[in-house]
């Protein structure tokens, strides 16, 4: 804008100094020459030749002047589009992000959603194997209480095999029911970031139990 009134005020100025100096030259000319219209084509061609060589170049002059002025008015025209696509493109690019990082982080509440479930689901399954182990592990330590009291009321009777049978059997589940407990543990307070890698861990380990 300040740019647009300094180029106008420059054309207004170019005019107005064209009409004085216009002006001032007819003056000049009428005095030296008489100011008696002339009916001579001769002294018309004169004064014709005279106008034209004072203000031809002063025309071309606000002529280039305004040339160049447009074309600089152009050009800050086409940086200021310049900028506003850019600023437009950032503003696009920024607000791709953000959706696409709020896209990332639905994604992931979903998949965090669906691990939790499964967690649940595989914690329930090793409570389930948790009292199975449990129970057979009373009936072990019920049969070996058992043996020991048949024993105690007949002499001679022989239970080694049967009891020691009974407390291997114990203390083999007693240690599968721990190392359930110490599976359940940690994929209660470990973070998956797939249900695959969850269902892989758990596999691994319930192999080896």
């Amino acid at each position: 804008m300040r740019n647009k009134n300094a180029f106008d005020l420059v054309i207004y100025l170019s005019i107005v100094s064209i009409f004085i100096a216009l002006s001032v030259s007819a003056y000049l000319y009428g005095k030296q020459l008489g100011h008696n219209l002339s009916s001579t084509g001769t002294d018309w061609a004169t004064f014709g030749s005279f106008f034209g060589g004072v203000f031809s170049p002063m025309v071309s002059f606000v002529t280039l002047i305004a040339i160049i002025q447009t074309i600089k008015l152009q050009r800050e025209l086409l940086e200021n589009q310049s900028n506003e696509f850019t600023k437009l493109h950032n503003l696009q690019v920024q607000t791709f992000q953000v959706q696409e990082s709020q896209l990332t982080h639905a994604k992931e509440l979903v998949e965090q959603e669906k691990i939790s479930t499964y967690k649940q689901t595989l914690l329930t399954v090793i409570a389930q194997r948790i009292v199975l182990h449990q129970k057979v592990i009373d009936r072990a330590a019920d049969g070996a209480r058992f043996l020991l009291t048949e024993k105690m009321k007949t002499d001679g009777l022989t239970v080694e095999p049967q009891l020691t049978e009974n407390i291997e059997t114990k203390e083999s589940y007693e240690k599968k029911v721990s190392l359930f407990h110490e599976l359940a543990i940690k994929i209660a307070i470990t973070k998956y970031s797939s249900i695959a890698e969850l269902d892989r861990e758990f596999g691994l380990a319930y192999l080896k139990i």
